[in-house]
């Protein structure tokens, strides 16, 4: 009797574990990671990763915390964004799957499973995926997904053709194309290198970073004069809140702009709350 209730009680275990393991799987944080990073990374959204782990969207997580990534249902989130029509589409240099999913109105999950991707979801330049076929009723999916994210097909953002930056300023990464940028936003979009590390360019503390609706990862520096620096649509953040940086220190690396799809800065700087020429910012 003894022997039967042991291995009823193994067989219960392997239950919970067999249970378990197909809602969640679990995530280590790594240096330098955020909520956003880690929801790209498994092709979930903010929220879902914040309520499969009880914390807000401000929450901050710290290198070797464990999180917990939901899994369950992959398929049936997949199966509600009914694809009809499909078409192909050949990855470029600098593409994600996060851009192309966003590019088709789909979410990353639906992507993977259309092309029967699994482990790393890595895709490769040239590969050719299966895409949903562009329709009008894309934008109305977008619109339905519950991320974070700016979900916005068209750049928001209007662009000084007329006035071109400085290239031989300090800027925090090194300039193919400087344009302005006005609108809801007003500062400047550094073109550069993939994978290009973002500098400091005036020392001072971090006063956010993370994620920030419309701007991807985005670092926050206050120089003493008071002088707030902007630095968004970062791919990886090395810096935590309260940080002192130094000058040329790396916070971080570049990412690709979901909607020029260059890897692109957009760098503000604000005196006193007000928006000022990032090129007439203080250096060092």
């Amino acid at each position: 009797m003894k022997s039967f209730f042991c291995s009823f009680k193994y067989i219960l275990f392997l239950l919970f574990i067999i249970i378990f393991s197909s809602q969640t799987v679990s995530h280590q944080v790594q240096k330098g990671e955020t909520l956003y990073s880690i929801s790209r990374k498994y092709g979930i959204s903010v929220g879902e990763l914040c309520s499969a782990n009880n914390i807000s969207t401000s929450s901050v997580i710290k290198t070797g915390q464990n999180l917990k990534i939901p899994t369950k249902n992959l398929s049936e989130k997949s199966t509600n964004e009914k694809i009809e029509k499909t078409d192909t589409y050949i990855v470029k240099k600098g593409d994600t799957l996060y851009g192309i999913a966003k590019r088709f109105g789909v979410s990353v999950e639906t992507l993977t499973i259309m092309n029967k991707m699994s482990g790393s979801k890595t895709i490769k330049v040239g590969q050719t995926l299966i895409v949903p076929l562009a329709t009008s009723d894309n934008s109305q999916v977008i619109a339905n997904v519950s991320d974070i994210e700016d979900f916005q097909l068209t750049d928001s953002r209007t662009y000084d053709k007329n006035k071109k930056g400085d290239k031989t300023l300090l800027w925090p990464v090194s300039a193919k194309e400087i344009q302005y940028v006005e609108g809801k936003v007003s500062g400047v979009s550094i073109t550069t290198n993939l994978n290009e590390n973002v500098n400091i360019v005036r020392e001072g503390t971090v006063m956010f970073c993370g994620l920030y609706r419309g701007f991807g990862n985005v670092v926050f520096v206050q120089s003493k004069s008071g002088y707030m620096y902007v630095y968004t649509n970062l791919d990886k953040i090395n810096v935590s809140k309260g940080d002192s940086v130094k000058l040329n220190e790396k916070i971080g690396t570049v990412a690709i702009d979901t909607r020029t799809n260059k890897p692109q800065l957009l760098f503000m700087v604000f005196k006193n709350g007000n928006p000022i020429d990032p090129a007439k910012a203080p250096r060092g």
